[in-house]
């Protein structure tokens, strides 16, 4: 499962940051990143059950263009920020650059490769980044979400007519020959669906029983519906394993074919070959998760898990202690030099 990769820097950076050294010590440094094993490979979408032979193409090209690119990126940190690699880079499979004080990974724990390969000592495990609006005393307080309402017709499912969710993301939506190939698929089933048009949402006409935009509030959105229709987009998947609903996933690039493949092997919706698919393929896949009961009492476990972990909250207790060892260290120093 592909995450975002981020540098926490002090608010100095942003304009100084040819010196970066100056106003951001090694101890501060907060790496988002994902972590690969020999056992599981990014960006192909494999199956953690495949003959792991049928990877040496992949595994060769892996270690050539991480040298390239992964491993000087790396190293630059290292160099900028005092770090001491803990294992030869050529031999790490991680394929982000990593601090040795805290990397952040954010992937719901149902979907998580821990079953391949343990959390590394200095790696916390996030579900999701979702975000989470609590509604203000003042109309003036709540967000474009909190307003936002399905139109009439769109409102409500009901036991012949569920209600689902479909985007591809803004790139996806890109591709309108794929677009309205679902979209002639769909209208021909008795489901409503709220679609994620895009930016060329002026050129996509829906069918009857569709209604979107080009840009729509999905976390609010998401609590809606019954289903989820999506390219698989790591946010889209973590928002909809947290909301408790399944997923149809037809992945087109990047993370999305190991997130629709770890989906599937999971159990909580089906990957469908996103320019292969037959008509009956899709309508069958969205009336089996539609109508799939342990499916659904599976995934509110999983909505109750997460909403009880409080990983997030977790999350930043550490990057707080972080940031006051870091004040503590820089104290010290100071009264030393003083």
């Amino acid at each position: 499962m592909y995450v975002y990769f981020m540098l926490v820097l002090e608010r100095q950076f942003v304009s100084t940051h040819s010196k970066m050294t100056d106003f951001f010590p090694s101890q501060h440094i907060l790496t988002l990143l994902c972590f690969s094993d020999f056992n599981f490979n990014f960006f192909v979408g494999y199956a953690i059950a495949d003959d792991p032979s049928s990877w040496t193409e992949y595994r060769n090209l892996f270690r050539v263009y991480k040298e390239r690119l992964f491993s000087r990126y790396q190293r630059m940190l290292d160099a900028a920020f005092n770090f001491t690699p803990s294992v030869p880079l050529i031999d790490n499979d991680i394929l982000f650059a990593q601090s040795p004080h805290l990397n952040i990974i954010a992937i719901p724990e149902e979907l998580a490769y821990t079953d391949v390969v343990p959390l590394p000592p200095n790696f916390l495990s996030v579900d999701v980044f979702m975000r989470e609006e609590k509604e203000g005393k003042e109309e003036e307080k709540l967000s474009k979400t909190q307003k936002f309402t399905l139109p009439e017709g769109f409102q409500k499912s009901t036991a012949h007519s569920k209600l689902v969710y479909f985007s591809l993301g803004t790139m996806g939506a890109i591709d309108l020959v794929l677009m309205r190939r679902i979209l002639r698929v769909l209208a021909g089933t008795p489901h409503r669906y709220i679609v994620s048009k895009g930016p060329l949402a002026s050129e996509l006409n829906l069918p009857p029983n569709c209604w979107g935009a080009a840009h729509l509030p999905q976390t609010a959105i998401l609590p809606l519906v019954d289903l989820v229709i999506t390219h698989g987009g790591h946010n889209t998947v973590s928002e909809a394993m947290a909301t408790g609903i399944p997923l149809v996933v037809l992945p087109l690039f990047g993370d999305q074919p190991d997130n629709a493949q770890r989906v599937a092997e999971k159990g909580f919706g089906i990957r469908l070959n996103t320019w292969e698919f037959t008509e009956q393929e899709l309508v069958e896949a969205v009336d089996r998760l539609l109508y799939d009961e342990t499916l659904k009492e599976k995934l509110k476990g999983v909505k109750r898990r997460i909403e009880t972990a409080k990983s997030k909250e977790k999350a930043v207790v550490e990057i707080e202690k972080l940031v006051a060892k870091w004040i503590s260290e820089k104290r010290v120093k100071g009264v030393k030099g003083g």
